[in-house]
């Protein structure tokens, strides 16, 4: 319970962070003007910085997997069995938080107090919608694998996002230097 309520505020934080952006500003990589051309593959610099994005973001969701798949100690059957039930899982979060980053564009420095009620509401339909998606993807863990196995992947989560952060905080280190 009290980690639906910490991931619910650290994500309404985070949500409320996006929506007090202005609509012509989000983020560095898509500020930039694409001035400069890619030497080897003929991209803009925009273009490329939001590739290496995708592809950095991409290699961290399969290290996720790799990572659940062998703190849990799983054989290859529990694994694909795993995997389709955390894939599922895992699209359907990402689909709810892109309807709040959708929700969220819609605020600028011109918005109301009633835009921004609009965007809070669906922020919390969606936090309340990816509770419930936690709820089942755990309901669905626990009817497939061993109380052992559901405990080492609740491990494993909390282990890879403390690592995650600290080479973030890490990254943001070397950034100031």
């Amino acid at each position: 319970m009290s980690n639906r309520i910490f991931l619910f505020a650290l994500s309404l934080i985070f949500s409320l962070s996006l929506a007090a952006q202005k609509t012509g500003h989000r983020g560095p990589y898509r500020q930039m003007e694409p001035t400069h051309v890619c030497s080897q593959t003929g991209d803009t610099v925009s273009a490329e910085c939001s590739r290496h994005a995708r592809e950095f973001r991409q290699q961290k969701r399969e290290q996720k997997r790799l990572y659940f798949v062998s703190q849990m100690q799983l054989n290859d059957i529990e694994r694909e069995a795993f995997l389709a039930l955390y894939d599922k899982y895992s699209a359907a979060c990402n689909a709810s938080k892109k309807d709040i980053r959708e929700a969220s564009k819609s605020i600028t420095d011109a918005s109301t107090d009633k835009d921004y009620a609009s965007v809070v509401k669906i922020i919390e339909e969606q936090e309340e919608k990816q509770c419930e998606l936690r709820d089942e993807f755990i309901e669905k863990l626990e009817k497939t694998f061993s109380p052992k196995q559901v405990y080492l992947f609740f491990s494993a989560e909390r282990s890879f996002n403390r690592q995650l952060v600290r080479d973030f905080e890490g990254s943001q280190t070397k950034m100031a230097k």
